[in-house]
């Protein structure tokens, strides 16, 4: 062989008794120094040697690996080896703190190193690299083994290699050179990845005639991954090759993937066989998705984000238009240069920019404000009454509201508060005051707060033209403050042709990585349109910093405010659409729960909107199917936002027949399969307590692989397990409910139903003082109507203060007793709130009087001192909070003064003031349906 010298220790192989048990920890099978190569400081490439020592499997000898400059191809990037590699590792101890990240502890053990090369030809070659103990290869070692294990076999090695992983951040660590590749690569979507520049490797030769320049381009398939396929056992069934099982059953299979080290040791050639699995899928569906990327583009080399080929897609699309259409100005920027300074090159050059064309730039911000997010809400609290409650989605939300954007005349964009201006047709932006009507159940128009976006009954939104339409059509009583309309020609539209193109390539698609493919090269370009309008920040490997994510080529708050309120206004107008004696449970940015039947929904979009919304997806398909039906449950249970569960499910398949939606919860590694997370879910939430604490199990972040040199390991913290109601819409009727569960066990459990607040400052206001409820004395989980009742009197005490410290009466004063024996004393004193101007008691007798109440009996005892200190301060009326017990004593002190005028003593709240209390005695059919088990009688 020209190119290699293969060179094998003369050791004997270690041979394994069928039934023997090896300690991992134990093995001395690695004699072999590793000569780790560190490139100079200010080098831009790395250095490489043309031989490396492996060992390829455990207990076999060492080998050399050498390539010769004769194997190696230069050419250009459209000639590339591509090479899939992976690593097998094992955390040192199961879970990390941040102790342990902060100490330089959270380190994981490398077990091994695989690749599996393809040419462009189909020809294929793999290895497995055995790295010695407490060791690790480096980048460059690595490649050239896999280069050389080619040559090898005959193979012309091309200059330009593709190294492909799956989560890259999980396997590039693993390299003992890792901080020299963390300076050359880029942090894309939380993954390691090379854009326009690749890795530059120089291998250095025996015959001293100057290096070898290697780009390699290291992608992930992680970023290329379809939405809900981002799991390596999901690429392989696209591509046709599963995933291996260490185990007959599920459980030792998942025992056996957490001691990879004793796998390694007691089963090599299981071992081998399932770590070379994991390297071959990526390249294969690199393979695949690069294939399908030619066919569509042309274009030889595949981007790093799945969301960057329909990007590629959509402006090729553009340019191919008659006329040709530029990219540039279609999302209303323009092409300016600018003459600088290089002072590297000592020259002059050229520089090109895009920025907004000057009417879009006056109007950018202000638009950006009215690009909102998606509505989630959860409209019921606890668990529902039996019924058959379905689960919506409007088909293909996002593409179908950018196709319904046709070509803007930038340049024509005018200003304007005439209402009638903002039509379904109106591609307008506006921020309006509005006031929908007492009796509406689901406003529509979005108002921004802390923990997301309220749709209350009146107040200020930023909002686009479909919800405005929506909202006049609900009987709204609106006022534009200040409007923008960018005339549009629908007879063009902007992405039309472009979806339509690619859902057309779905549904002729043979192959389901094909379908995967186009479904997503279909969804994924709304998220380019909204990229760097808000504050999203990314770690920088280089500055060890976190930068803010810039916006992308089709970057425009027009586009993303329009597509967002289009999708809100099509969810908003079917929940309004709905009878009165059905209700929504649940909505979640394009869909929603509901028990309306098949013919209810039939009716339901049938609005101007929706129907709209069909023509639209008529265009685009052909078909008049705008909603989907994703599952059919009996009984559902509503906790916080995105936190639902079935009680009991429907008769569907698996995946139909469940609601589960964990809100943030991650159910332990051994809960799997849905029916085994959702029964998880209802065990924490009905057995809860104010001290329920949760492990939340992460990944250790960039930061803490740059700043203390963490491996990504888990790492695990505590905290309380909070499903509490997050008060986005406000408590209307309140009752307890029984649930059987999966193990036939009974759980009771308040639940309630739910209508808008008023305003947004009803929202501030409640949430503040729940959360400060909450968080005082050891917290409270909202189980019981007299927890609900004990938090709506904590609040309307609150409320009927003028001022002093909420906090100390939360936690000092919880009956507002104390504070009610100063006022009392400062009242009698300066002869005020009913009580004589002459003082007809002493002190003493004052006191006893006092002493002779409940309050006495509740451990609030008045002294003289007390009583002659009342003169030291003025009275401050209404400082007292109208709790029960204070009303008590009121009562009861009118035997002695029956002047005593109680309005002045204690707050009060306003007639037109929100309450909660009165959802404890308030009717509603649904809450009726729950306790009395019979169909609503009414709205």
């Amino acid at each position: 062989m020209s190119g290699l010298v293969r060179k094998r220790k003369k050791k004997p192989e270690r041979e394994l008794a069928a039934d023997s048990i090896i300690d991992p920890n134990q093995l001395e099978m690695f004699e072999i120094e590793a000569v780790k190569k560190a490139s100079k400081k200010g080098e831009t490439f790395l250095e490489a040697a043309s031989e490396v020592t492996i060992r390829e499997m455990p207990y076999q000898p060492l080998a050399t690996f050498e390539i010769d400059r004769s194997d190696i191809e230069v050419g250009h990037a459209n000639n590339y080896l591509l090479i899939g590699f992976d690593t097998e590792y094992q955390p040192l101890k199961p879970v990390f703190d941040n102790r342990d990240v902060e100490a330089g502890k959270a380190l994981y053990e490398v077990l091994s190193y695989q690749f599996h090369a393809i040419q462009l030809n189909g020809s294929s070659w793999n290895g497995m690299a055995i790295p010695n103990p407490n060791q690790r290869l480096t980048f460059t070692e690595f490649l050239t083994y896999a280069l050389a294990a080619g040559a090898e076999r005959g193979e012309p090695i091309p200059s330009v290699i593709v190294l492909v992983g799956h989560y890259n951040r999980a396997d590039i660590p693993a390299f003992a050179d890792r901080g020299q590749v963390f300076d050359r690569v880029k942090n894309v979507r939380n993954s390691l990845v090379t854009q326009a520049v690749p890795i530059s490797v120089k291998m250095s030769f025996k015959d001293q005639l100057g290096p070898v320049e290697f780009k390699v381009y290291l992608r992930d398939t992680m970023l290329l991954a379809p939405a809900g396929r981002k799991s390596l056992a999901s690429l392989g069934e696209l591509v046709g090759i599963p995933k291996m099982m260490l185990h007959e059953t599920r459980e030792g299979d998942l025992r056996l993937k957490r001691q990879m080290k004793f796998v390694r040791a007691n089963k090599p050639a299981l071992f081998r066989e399932y770590a070379l699995l994991d390297a071959r899928i990526s390249a294969q569906y690199f393979r695949e998705v690069t294939r399908v990327y030619q066919e569509a583009t042309g274009a030889k080399f595949v981007p790093s984000q799945l969301s960057k080929i329909g990007l590629r897609i959509l402006q090729d699309e553009w340019n191919s238009r008659t006329p040709v259409v530029d990219p540039v100005a279609m999302v209303g920027r323009e092409t300016q240069r600018e003459v600088v300074w290089n002072n590297k090159t000592a020259q002059f050059n050229t520089k090109s920019y895009h920025p907004y064309i000057e009417e879009i730039y006056w109007w950018a911000d202000f638009v950006t404000e009215c690009y909102q997010g998606g509505r989630n809400e959860q409209l019921w609290f606890g668990p529902t009454f039996e019924d058959d409650w379905s689960d919506y989605d409007l088909k293909s939300a996002y593409p179908t509201g950018m196709a319904t954007i046709g070509r803007p005349n930038w340049k024509e964009l005018y200003y304007t508060d005439d209402v009638s201006q903002f039509t379904i047709d109106t591609f307008g932006f506006a921020c309006v005051d509005f006031r929908f009507p007492a009796e509406t159940r689901y406003p529509t128009l979005p108002v921004r707060s802390d923990n997301g976006i309220i749709f209350p009954l009146a107040g200020r939104s930023y909002c686009a033209a479909p919800e405005i339409q929506l909202a006049i059509n609900l009987g709204c009583d609106l006022r534009i403050r200040q409007g923008v309309v960018i005339p549009q020609d629908l007879s063009d539209p902007v992405f039309l042709p472009f979806i339509k193109e690619s859902i057309a390539r779905r549904n002729h698609a043979i192959s389901p990585i094909e379908k995967e493919f186009w479904k997503e090269v279909t969804n994924s370009c709304y998220g380019k349109t909204a990229q760097g309008l808000r504050k999203k920040r990314v770690f920088d490997l280089r500055t060890g910093e976190t930068e803010k994510i810039g916006p992308s080529a089709i970057t425009n708050p027009f586009f993303a405010a329009h597509i967002t309120s289009f999708v809100r206004a099509a969810v908003g107008e079917i929940m309004n659409a709905l009878p009165a004696d059905k209700m929504v449970f649940s909505v979640t940015t394009d869909g929603l729960n509901t028990n309306a039947t098949e013919e209810e929904m039939a009716v339901a979009k049938r609005g101007p909107i929706m129907r709209h919304y069909e023509r639209t997806v008529v265009a685009l398909t052909g078909k008049d199917e705008v909603l989907t039906e994703k599952h059919s449950v009996r009984q559902l249970l509503g906790m916080r936002t995105r936190g639902q569960a079935t009680i009991k499910p429907g008769n569907g398949e698996q995946e139909t027949r469940y609601v589960l939606a964990k809100a943030g919860v991650r159910p332990p590694m051994e809960y799997r399969e849905i029916h085994e997370q959702n029964d998880y879910m209802l065990k924490l939430f009905f057995g809860r307590t104010p001290e329920t604490m949760i492990d939340i199990e992460v990944h250790t972040t960039m930061a803490d692989m740059i700043k203390h040199g963490a491996d990504l390991v888990s790492k695990q913290s505590r905290k309380r397990a909070s499903l509490e109601y997050d008060f986005k819409r406000c408590p209307k009727a309140i009752a307890m409910a029984t649930a059987v569960l999966p193990n036939l066990s009974k759980a009771e459990h308040v639940a309630f139903s739910t209508k808008p607040w008023r305003d947004i400052s009803e929202f501030k206001m409640v949430r503040a003082m729940w959360e400060d409820y909450w968080r005082s004395g050891s917290g409270v989980c909202l189980k019981t109507i007299d927890v609900f009742a004990d938090f709506a009197e904590f609040f309307e005490m609150m409320k009927s203060l003028p001022g002093g410290s909420k906090k100390y009466f939360r936690k000092h004063d919880r009956h507002g007793l104390q504070r009610l024996r100063r006022d009392l004393c400062r009242a009698y004193k300066h002869g005020m709130a009913g009580f004589p101007k002459v003082a007809s008691y002493t002190a003493s007798e004052f006191a006893d009087i006092l002493n002779s109440t409940s309050m006495a009996k509740l451990g609030v005892k008045t002294k003289i001192a007390d009583v002659e200190n009342g003169k030291r301060a003025p009275f401050s009326p209404n400082s007292t909070p109208p709790t029960k017990e204070v009303l008590a004593v009121c009562r009861e002190l009118r035997a002695h003064f029956p002047e005593l005028d109680q309005k002045s003593l204690v707050g009060s709240i306003a007639p037109d003031q929100v309450m909660l209390s009165p959802a404890l005695t308030a009717k509603c059919p649904f809450v009726e349906r729950l306790v009395m088990h019979q169909e609503p009688v009414g709205p």
